[in-house]
């Protein structure tokens, strides 16, 4: 946790936390306006988390989290949580 392989996308929540996607760890980290990781989206924590390569984050109006998937096989995936 808090170690970043090919950071990619970042956005800011509501909250003030910062969002990252860890492309070449295949999660997205939350971290403080310490620097300190709040949240790990990965497989790990949830099967949905299932990334194989996070490029861009964005939220929605209401907080909803978009992400961008790029599968080494060609495929693009996009996952959106409300």
């Amino acid at each position: 946790p808090g170690q970043l392989s090919c950071p990619f996308g970042v956005c800011i929540d509501g909250n003030g936390h910062i969002a990252v996607s860890d492309h070449d760890n295949n999660r997205i980290q939350f971290f403080d306006e310490n620097g300190d990781v709040k949240c790990i989206l990965d497989k790990e924590a949830n099967p949905l988390f299932n990334f194989q390569g996070v490029h861009g984050l964005a939220l929605t109006y209401d907080g909803g989290l978009l992400i961008t998937d790029y599968k080494r096989s060609g495929k693009h995936r996009l996952f959106i949580f409300a």
